[in-house]
């Protein structure tokens, strides 16, 4: 009698066990196919997202291109021709005036698709010196490869476009925060021509001059609405004069330097 209770002991333990296996290999087997599923979802995430991404690089690279084939197209060589010849920007400097037109045409289209992110106010501070930094640095340099204006007119706009987004307004007068793209686009006309060594002139009273005729002539080249009718010449006037400033003094320090 004691035996066979022994015996059934033994074989209930090995039962127990056997079972234990089992549901060990049972959750192990359930823990493989959680995680099976969590990669699953986690690789169909990331696919989705990825193809999001690549959705949107192409979508930007499709609009890039076609800006850039836009802006080859308007500014042809006779065109540019055309309008260096307004402001007498010898014909040696003109590719390079060519180079400066595209570039801001397909800046301007491109930049009417971005949108500004919210981001906190040190934040937008550091951003606009950042910006202003980096544009004095710009300003210095006079003397561009003509086949890299486009990616260095990018990298000026982008950051006057920071700035304009960031900066809350200050320091703009009262015309230029009407019409602050425009403004900015018509202060890169002004060096642009000056260091190609273009002439500008302006007459307020009369709103006259080679500065108003190029700019007229550029307004229906650029988007509707971008170039501002009637022209705020008082603005205009501004920033040739402070150009003009500028250049005098670069001249006089480049004159204390020898």
């Amino acid at each position: 009698m004691t035996a066979d209770l022994d015996l059934s002991l033994a074989v209930l333990s090995k039962l127990e066990a056997q079972l234990r296996a089992i549901e060990d290999e049972v959750e192990t087997k359930r823990a493989i196919v959680r995680q099976r599923i969590v990669d699953i979802a986690t690789s169909e995430t990331r696919r989705k997202h990825d193809a999001v991404a690549d959705a949107k690089r192409r979508a930007s690279a499709a609009k890039r291109a076609q800006a850039h084939e836009l802006a080859e197209r308007t500014f042809n060589e006779h065109q540019v021709a055309k309008l260096a010849c307004t402001v007498k920007i010898p014909l040696e400097r003109q590719k390079e005036f060519g180079q400066f037109l595209r570039a801001a045409l397909e800046w301007e289209i491109l930049s009417r698709t971005l949108k500004p992110s919210r981001i906190a106010p040190a934040k937008a501070a550091q951003i606009v010196k950042t910006g202003r930094a980096f544009i004095r640095a710009m300003e210095t340099v006079t003397s561009w490869n003509a086949d890299d204006y486009r990616v260095i007119y990018e990298a000026k706009e982008s950051a006057q476009r920071l700035i304009s987004t960031y900066a809350r307004g200050r320091g703009r007068t009262r015309k230029t925060a009407e019409h602050p793209r425009f403004a900015e686009v018509a202060r890169e006309i002004i060096a642009t021509v000056k260091r190609l060594g273009g002439e500008l002139t302006l007459t307020r009273k009369s709103g006259t001059g080679t500065l108003i005729d190029l700019i007229k002539a550029l307004r229906p080249l650029f988007p509707s609405g971008f170039i501002p009718d009637p022209l705020p010449v008082a603005m205009l006037e501004q920033q040739l004069r402070a150009a003009r400033r500028s250049a005098a003094v670069d001249r006089d320090s480049a004159k204390n330097r020898y």
